[in-house]
């Protein structure tokens, strides 16, 4: 059934049509009545509206302080003193987006005092980072690690009042749509208070309105509550074009940018930044998930070790920016050598593993050597107009051949590695089912 009210037409022109109907002896109840709604629909508009943005700056200032926290992580980890210029611009934002809420939460006083607790919180976390960028030598260093620790805990406060922010604000809007509820309420009460035949015309009326006006609000409470539960894929996708068609254009963008960030987190949290690849700790985690595959299924697999010969001489001869580059393209090259089920990340440095579900060590060796071979023949640019090549070593381990643990593999795999260094690099080396005896002989 097509509603009575056309959706193009905005709330006020509806309402003033609505008074239009109405008997003379209802004119006082009638204004009455439009001065409740129209007072209370455009403080939930604005409320909701407020509501919205500090949504989209909570979770803008979530993604943010990540960002900070894990520029210290990189930084104890590899050293790179880029990563302080890095964490200057994030710490920027997220301090100016903090006073920016500062002013948008005004006459809000739980909020104010949980976003000073954030403050607060704040200036711990970019005390503590800023002591661990000045530190030189990061890498290895205990003392620095025990602040790491310090820095985790605090940005998890952090992040646990920014939850505890998320979660009253939503509340708000719950809270406002009880309201919206409750006009209507009143409203059917004013109609009764009327003539009977007025009464059922402006029950009618208002029943019309309802359905146009308070079920959107509590349907927009309850995406409001998907989205805090985490649920980003909400969207009203609304086709109106009056006050409520509009509000419900600002909250799917709300959630459009909200899922953006969330998946833009989650990439960042298992991806390496310079080469694109997967990190140390998603690599971690899908190694653990192929052998556990490949123990219950009695499944082969096997686990490459590459290594970039004679890295640092690159960088020292051509600059950390060629070298960079050769990584880039080094991941590149890596990714169009394999399989779509294969699956390779950055271990650390110049140095990168590459997994092979349902491969043995025979079929791990032909492919360690098409890489070889391609590596060898590769261009890698010409920052000084000459040619920058590059050559790889390679350890094999497989299960269950040489090896019956997780670590077991990992440390078989960098044994034949080191093998393939000493042995004069550019070159493959299998670990044997013996291999830590062969070592200890």
């Amino acid at each position: 059934m097509k509603p009575f009210f056309n959706y193009k037409s905005s709330l006020r022109q509806r309402f003033t049509f609505t008074t239009l109907m109405m008997l003379v002896p209802l004119i006082i109840l009638v204004a009455i009545q439009y001065s409740v709604f129209n007072r209370t629909i455009t403080h939930l508009n604005n409320v909701i509206e407020h509501s919205s943005l500090e949504l989209t700056n909570i979770k803008q200032l979530q993604h943010m302080t990540h960002m900070a926290v894990m520029v210290p992580h990189d930084y104890l980890m590899y050293g790179e003193v880029i990563e302080r210029d890095s964490y200057a611009a994030v710490s920027g934002k997220v301090t100016t987006t903090i006073n920016t809420m500062l002013k948008v939460m005004a006459g809000h006083p739980d909020e104010i005092e949980l976003l000073e607790q954030v403050d607060q919180l704040w200036q711990q976390v970019d005390q503590i980072s800023l002591t661990i960028l000045a530190t030189t030598n990061p890498v290895g260093n205990m003392a620095l690690a025990v602040q790491m620790e310090s820095l985790d805990a605090t940005s998890h406060q952090l992040v646990q009042t920014l939850e505890q922010m998320f979660s009253i604000v939503t509340l708000e809007i719950a809270e406002e749509s009880e309201d919206a509820d409750y006009l209507r309420s009143i409203m059917i009460f004013l109609i009764i208070g009327g003539t009977s035949l007025s009464a059922l015309l402006i029950l009618w009326l208002n029943r019309s309105l309802a359905k146009v006006i308070v079920k959107p609000l509590c349907c927009l409470k309850d995406a409001a509550n998907r989205v805090g539960d985490g649920n980003y894929n909400t969207c009203l996708s609304w086709q109106r074009q009056d006050e409520i068609g509009e509000l419900s254009q600002s909250f799917d963008a709300m959630t459009g940018f909200l899922k953006s960030a969330h998946e833009k987190l989650e990439l960042l949290a298992c991806q390496d930044g310079l080469t694109g690849t997967l990190n140390r700790r998603e690599f971690d985690r899908l190694l653990r998930i192929e052998f556990s595959r490949a123990q219950r299924y009695g499944h082969k697999l096997s686990l490459i070790m590459i290594d970039l010969d004679h890295f640092k001489e690159i960088n020292d001869k051509y600059g950390h920016i060629a070298g960079d580059r050769v990584l880039r393209v080094f991941a590149r090259q890596l990714e169009k050598a394999i399989r779509d089920i294969d699956q390779f990340a950055r271990y650390g440095g110049e140095e990168f593993v590459l997994v092979l579900p349902e491969v043995g060590s025979d079929g791990a060796y032909i492919l360690a050597e098409r890489i070889r071979t391609l590596i060898a023949g590769t261009n890698f640019g010409e920052p000084f107009g000459e040619p920058v090549n590059a050559t790889i070593s390679c350890g094999i381990s497989s299960y269950p051949k040489n090896s019956t643990s997780e670590k077991e593999m990992i440390d078989n795999a960098d044994k034949a590695l080191y093998q393939a260094k000493n042995e004069g690099r550019n070159r493959v080396v299998c670990a044997k089912a013996d291999y830590s005896e062969d070592l200890s002989a």
